[in-house]
């Protein structure tokens, strides 16, 4: 498991909320309405990160509790409306994986992660939500990702 230790900036996100577990077409409707009100906005560009916040673990939360959040970045000035909520995802060190794999598969990438790399690492998760960083838009299977899965650290 290659995992690299970065120093991750901070980004301001609009999001959409997806309370109603991981479920990839729930998501995906929280995608579109974020998209639908981020894209007349002139939000949508080269420089967008769209990113994935997930709350809680399956294996603890019933699966249809869940929560999620849609998420792009939007420039500071931009702030809370009725179709989407602003955050800030703060900035600092994170261990950060690469994945790509279908929809399936990214709770077992957390559980690796979780399981295998962290108790050795000299790091423990922080007080704050993991995220993903989407790198490209899956092209003709909308169930493939790839993304950089990053988890918020504390030194032991």
């Amino acid at each position: 498991m290659k995992i690299e230790i970065k120093e991750m900036p901070n980004f301001h996100v609009a999001y959409v909320a997806n309370l109603e577990g991981y479920n990839v077409d729930k998501i995906e409707k929280a995608w579109n309405k974020l998209c639908r009100w981020a894209g007349p906005r002139g939000f949508i560009n080269q420089h967008t990160k769209f990113i994935g916040i997930s709350f809680d673990d399956p294996a603890i939360t019933n699966k249809d509790k869940c929560r999620y959040y849609a998420c792009l970045t939007v420039p500071e000035e931009v702030q809370n409306e009725k179709a989407v909520g602003i955050l800030d995802i703060k900035e600092g060190k994170h261990a950060v994986y690469y994945f790509t794999g279908f929809a399936e598969d990214i709770e077992k990438a957390y559980a690796r992660i979780y399981s295998e790399w962290l108790p050795e690492s000299g790091y423990q998760p922080a007080d704050q939500p993991c995220y993903e960083i989407y790198i490209s838009e899956p092209e003709g299977n909308p169930k493939k990702f790839e993304m950089n899965i990053c988890i918020p650290l504390d030194p032991l």
